[in-house]
Order: C-alpha cells, then sequence, then structure tokens
C-alpha cells in the first residue's frame, strides 16, 4: 500500500463514496497530504470535478529533498520539480491550486526562512506563467491557480514580526 497517496485507479474504492458526502455536507475543496506525481489522477481530479469540488494539490517540499535552499542548483531543481507538477495539472478545472509542502518553517527556521520565501515567490512567478500560457494572456488573473504555504502555528507569529 502506498503511504498517504490514494488518489489513483488502485484505490478509487476509499474515495468514491467520500467524495459525493464531502459535496453533501457543504464542502467545495479538498486539501490533501500526499501527491505521487508519477501516478495517473485523472479519475479522483475527474470525480471531484463532476461533484463541483476542487483540490489542493501538495508540491512535495522537505529538507530531505532540498537539503540547501541557498545552492542555485538546489534552487533550479525545486523549479523543474513544481514546474513538471503544474504543468501535468493545471488545465483540469479540479485543480484550485498547490500546497508547498507543510510546515516549512520548522524545516527552514532561522537564517533559510529568506531563501525558502524567495523561493516561493519564484514559484508563484512560474504558475502565473504557467496559466498565462494554459488561459491566454488576459484572461490569466480570472484563472490564476493558488500557491499556499503551510505554516506551523509554533512559528508563524515571529514569521509575521
Amino acid at each position: 500500500m502506498p503511504r498517504g497517496d490514494y488518489y489513483y485507479p488502485d484505490y478509487e474504492y476509499l474515495y468514491k463514496d467520500d467524495i459525493p458526502a464531502m459535496k453533501k455536507i457543504g464542502a467545495n475543496v479538498v486539501r490533501l497530504w500526499e501527491w505521487d506525481a508519477a501516478r495517473d489522477h485523472r479519475r479522483f481530479l475527474d470525480m471531484l470535478w463532476q461533484h463541483q469540488l476542487r483540490v489542493l494539490v501538495p508540491f512535495k517540499f522537505t529538507r530531505q529533498m532540498y537539503p540547501n535552499l541557498a545552492d542555485v542548483h538546489t534552487v533550479e531543481r525545486i523549479l523543474t520539480d513544481f514546474n513538471a507538477l503544474a504543468e501535468k495539472l493545471a488545465g483540469h478545472p479540479a485543480v484550485m491550486g498547490f500546497m508547498v509542502g507543510n510546515e516549512l518553517d520548522r524545516e527552514y527556521g532561522g537564517d533559510s526562512l529568506g531563501h525558502l520565501f524567495s523561493i516561493v515567490n519564484k514559484i508563484v512567478s512560474l504558475m502565473e506563467e504557467i496559466d498565462s500560457d494554459e488561459f491566454g494572456e488576459g484572461r490569466a488573473l480570472n484563472c490564476t491557480h493558488v500557491i499556499t504555504v503551510p505554516l506551523s502555528l509554533e512559528h508563524f507569529g515571529a514569521i509575521l514580526d
């Protein structure tokens, strides 16, 4: 069994009843924890869209994967990896946007936070380019995908100060 990503056809039995139930209780966006970019998630995305639900797709981002945010090669790899995921999914109407990592302030605290948010800004710019290419110049503002970075409550206040 995969670790966390159950949103492809082998595991449809796990989500096929949940999606209509989520809509029935008033949900409109689904936040996922894990997403294997190598898997085919079209049936899951189609089912969400069929029930007028949208999804925030996680972009896996960890210190183990990207240890040195100040390194230009690491930054290039992050942007290449994000671009591959976003290009693959941006055209599906169920995809509302992308979550970059989870509680990255815990993994990249201190001096690395400036580098982290610089990279996030580059990801936002890259997504704007993808949206412009996907939906045409001038329409991109109406079709922009959300980019979010879930932060820990523990460090959130200090980041804002």
